[in-house]
């Protein structure tokens, strides 16, 4: 056997070695990079990686290192990330600390006992909780990087745990001048779950601040380099041709033949793993033992917990491991033992039978029990269910369950608690409060967005309590069975009422927030005096009882009623008041609800910038409370939401290319989601507005409250009359109309029918004109919210075109009344169908104007189809183009917006798509949409020309 297995020197992966540095280098001029290395198993991700670590380019980065394991990290929640932080040097992780928020730190130590904080009592355990916990993740990492730069290297993503993955996801997409590179090793066609890895793979490479590092096999030369380089002899052509063709040039393997012996008889066995063990096998049977042990354990161990597990003695444990770390199978560091590759541990643990395995983990469970120090309750769980030992494992499941929980890992919390429901009555689990147990577990599985196991939990549950259950521990249950009814309003009703059947009329906490909750629940039905009179009696209870959260609830839903009523003084000052105890009592899921109420009682008074600054304002809030990361994302979809209706719609783009693969709630996603698609659609990005329409569209239920699907519903419509598609629209309208139909409100339905009633003009079907607009002007009165008033005004417009009595004076009422509200492109289209009717009356001058209104509209926000409409009037009714094309004598800087400008400076420059979106945060392709622009309003076809044009409307330097 060689004397060395491995090459001294790096080969063939110059390029890759050169691009991380490169990428260190970013990392110290303070912009963050995730670097995804990727290739098959075997490829030399880890090496690479060791290269990168021992390479002077990084000697006076803070080096921290993790590992995913396939075994031990099973649903540990953070393993790799709580593993790197523990290499910190205390005093350097004090001093980093020592520069954050006392709450964030607290928060923090549940994770990293080493911070010496007590976890907070009364911690908010909502679904957005996770998501703050990334955000004081990367605030440590990057308090530490201010001493000195960051390198988090995290290795084998393939098999990490759903808190570490999404942590990562967070960071590529939240990250901007940190000082840190972190660096992800990642196994090609591997993986628990391959497809939604790849999937998650996927999304992760789209994010900008990610660059891909791909592994390649190695060529023949370099092979023959390799062997070269490891025998310390020149290669013999023919044993390198044959080498390289068994291998497929993968190093590791290529090593593993020369491993065998002379490699002129290198064995070409049929299988890999068989090439492995072929080496292991030729090890005493004692050295075996201990190998599968080691593979049992699934990660880097302590020699001590080895021992512990094989029950050798010393000297004769040193004697075996050194013969296993002279024949290249494991390696050694200052503390641990661990194989030299992962491919080899997974050869000889598959090589196992069933009978094996259970007795290796028994072992292996067994001495990490006596040593809780070296392990996690994750950890043992993981190990006792391999053995077979389900009281053990029950109760390990349960621990780590709780564990999970803790950190807000509820992904992994739900894998150990559906282990420890499975296990309960094998595992003798009689003494158990199953009930309790069930009812965490629920909470749990809510928190993770699963859909139906935590209605299955809360009715195992209820059975548990018995024919005669505690009636506050029975209104618990019906409670969370009423909240956990995702888009079931009515079954929601149901549970609450039987909830508030098990408690008497006594005021208290329970009754208060159960009113609240059933308010809020009829609120989404539509059925404003019953939502009223709960929330009132909500807010007395609550008052009566002293519980000051369940007051805040109370006033945050009634704000919200009364708004919708039409009361918005009261409105508005019952939820600064809710706002005002959320804040006393720093419960970031209540004062947030006050701000998303707030912002939608602005928009139901015609106050879309007060909506905008209220999203504003809560924002701030979530960051000041160190929620951004999760309560942040629904303010900024809202304020996108506001933009694009403001006339805002880069900024609104912006907001939406900056969530591109976040992992978003239910909401959330409609909302990114049909902003999107309208903006595509405004733009005349009809593909992809089709996209995302149809996929907001089949996120809605049947029951889904009708502001979603009045309002997706109307975005369609508008869509596919934007497409030309009239019957299309017509059919859509019919449908969407029937869907809302006894379930109407004041605020999104009237834009649904206002829609409808325009694809009924567009296609001559008058009785639908006439019968829509006539139940909208039913429906509303004067105290309805100023929008809706406005949409009835374009209806009964929509309405007389229908009869082909468009009037001009109509839609000039229109326009004015939507310019009032700030909606531009709305006032845009009306301008136009105004310009439609001047002309048939043959007033060419006012027609004109209108039309000069619309066009200066529609360039300003990029509408290509509202702009070619009023073009082609213009072009066939020869009107007079020095007054509607006042823009073909502007320059570059009056004919561009804003965005744009940026961007055709940075063309100027000669930046590349992708470094244009990476400048202004925003992805190359949205870099290539505003390129695409520019090139459309200068009417050049070249970028070259482009920037020519910018250089010479550039006002002259100084110099």
């Amino acid at each position: 056997m060689p004397q060395r297995i491995s090459s001294p020197r790096l080969i063939g992966r110059g390029p890759q070695l050169q691009h991380l540095q490169q990428l260190f280098a970013r990392a110290v001029a303070a912009t963050f990079t995730l670097a995804l290395v990727k290739g098959d198993a075997g490829i030399g991700k880890s090496r690479l990686v060791r290269e990168f670590e021992s390479s002077g380019a990084i000697v006076d980065a803070l080096t921290l290192r993790g590992s995913c394991f396939p075994i031990a990290g099973e649903e540990a929640a953070y393993g790799p990330l709580v593993a790197a932080l523990r290499d910190v040097p205390a005093e350097q992780l004090q001093e980093a600390a020592s520069r954050l928020p006392e709450p964030l730190v607290a928060e923090l130590a549940s994770l990293l006992p080493a911070l010496g904080h007590q976890a907070p009592t009364g911690r908010d355990g909502s679904r957005g909780a996770q998501g703050r916990q990334y955000e004081y993740l990367l605030e440590l990492l990057a308090r530490l990087a201010d001493a000195s730069p960051v390198v988090l290297i995290v290795e084998d993503i393939h098999w990490a745990d759903p808190s570490t993955l999404d942590f990562l996801s967070f960071v590529a997409r939240n990250a901007r001048s940190e000082r840190i590179l972190l660096v992800a090793t990642h196994r090609l066609h591997d993986g628990r779950d391959l497809q939604a890895l790849e999937r998650y793979i996927d999304q992760l490479e789209r994010a900008p601040a990610v660059e891909t590092v791909s592994l390649d096999p190695l060529t023949e030369l370099q092979v023959s380099e390799q062997i070269e380089a490891i025998l310390t002899r020149p290669a013999d052509a023919t044993i390198t041709h044959r080498i390289t063709a068994r291998t497929q040039g993968n190093p590791f393997y290529v090593e593993e033949l020369i491993a065998h012996g002379d490699t002129a008889e290198a064995p070409l066995p049929a299988g890999q793993a068989a090439t492995l063990l072929e080496r292991v096998s030729t090890l005493s049977a004692e050295t075996q033992h201990v190998l599968q042990v080691l593979a049992a354990f699934g990660r880097a161990i302590e020699h001590d917990l080895l021992a512990e597990a094989v029950a050798i003695e010393e000297p004769e444990l040193s004697r075996l491991l050194r013969t296993a770390v002279d024949s290249h199978v494991i390696e050694v560091d200052d503390a641990t033992l661990t194989f030299r590759h992962a491919l080899t541990r997974e050869a000889v643990y598959d090589a196992l039978l069933p009978g094996e395995r259970r007795r290796l983990h028994t072992a292996v469970a067994d001495a990490l029990s006596k040593h809780p120090d070296m392990t996690d309750a994750a950890e043992l769980a993981v190990q006792w269910r391999a053995a077979g030992k389900p009281a053990a494992a029950f109760t390990a499941s349960l621990e780590a369950a709780r564990a999970a929980t803790g950190v807000y890992a509820y992904n992994e919390a739900v894998e150990h608690y559906t282990a420890a429901v499975a296990l309960w009555s094998s595992a003798d689990a009689t003494d158990l409060d199953h009930a309790a147990v069930l009812l965490d577990a629920a909470d749990a599985a809510h928190r993770a967005g699963a859909d139906e196991l935590p209605i299955q939990w809360l009715e195992l549950g209820l059975a548990a309590l018995g024919d005669h259950p505690d009636p506050l521990r029975a209104a618990t249950f019906f409670e969370r069975l009423g909240r956990f009814q995702d888009h079931h309003l009515d079954k929601s009703l149901t549970f609450y009422n039987e909830a508030l059947l098990c408690l008497d009329e006594t005021a208290s906490a329970e009754r208060a927030r159960i009113l609240g909750d059933e308010s809020l629940t009829l609120t989404l039905s539509v059925r404003w005096d019953e939502a009223r009179d709960r929330a009132e009696r909500a807010l007395l209870v609550a008052q009566e009882a002293g519980a000051e959260a369940e007051e805040g609830f109370a006033r945050s839903v009634l704000g919200l009623v009364l708004a919708y009523l039409g009361e918005f003084e009261p409105a508005e000052a019952h939820l600064e008041e809710a706002r005002r105890i959320g804040e006393l009592l720093e419960r970031p899921e209540d004062v947030s609800r006050a701000y998303v109420h707030l912002g939608e009682v602005r928009r139901l008074r015609g106050d879309l910038p007060g909506a905008l600054e209220v999203m504003a304002a809560g924002l701030e809030a979530a960051r000041r409370l160190g929620v951004e990361a999760s309560y942040g994302r629904y303010f900024a979809l809202n304020a996108a939401e506001d933009e694009f209706e403001l006339g805002h719609w880069d900024a609104a783009q912006e907001r939406i290319d900056r969530l591109e693969g976040a992992s978003l709630t239910w909401s959330e996603m409609l909302l990114r989601l049909t902003v999107s698609g309208q903006l595509a659609a405004g733009r005349g990005d009809f593909e992809r507005a089709r996209a995302r329409l149809d996929e907001a569209t089949g996120q809605l239920r049947e029951s889904s409250a009708t502001e979603w699907t009045a309002y997706v519903g109307a975005c369609v419509i508008e869509l596919l009359l934007t497409a030309g598609e009239f019957e299309q629209a017509l059919a859509t309208a019919t449908a969407e109309l029937e869907r809302v139909s006894g379930r109407e409100e004041q605020l999104y339905t009237p834009a649904l029918v206002d829609a409808a009633v325009r694809a009924a003009a567009d296609v001559g079907a008058l009785d639908d004109a006439e019968r829509h607009t006539a139940w909208l002007s039913g429906f509303l009165d004067d105290a309805s919210p100023p929008i809706a008033r406005a949409h009835l005004a374009g209806a009964v417009a929509e309405c007389d075109r229908a009869r082909g009595a468009s009037s001009a004076e109509q839609w000039d009422r229109v326009a004015r009344g939507w310019d009032q509200l700030q909606h531009p492109y709305r006032a845009a289209y009306a301008r136009v169908r105004e310009a439609e009717a001047l002309l048939a009356g043959g007033e060419r001058e006012a027609a004109a104007r209108a039309l000069s209104q619309a066009l200066t509209v529609a360039e300003a926000l990029g509408a290509t189809p509202l702009a070619a409409w009023a073009d082609g009037l213009v072009s066939r009714k020869r009107l007079r183009r020095a007054v509607v094309r006042r823009l073909e004598s502007a320059g570059p800087a009056e004919r561009l917006t804003r965005r744009e400008r940026e961007v055709l400076g940075l063309v100027a420059e000669g930046r590349t798509n992708r470094q244009i979106g990476s400048q202004l945060h925003i992805t190359e392709g949205t870099a290539a949409l505003h390129v695409s622009r520019i090139l459309g309003k200068l009417e050049v076809s070249t970028r070259g020309q482009a920037a020519a044009i910018a250089r010479q409307a550039a006002p002259p330097s100084d110099a």
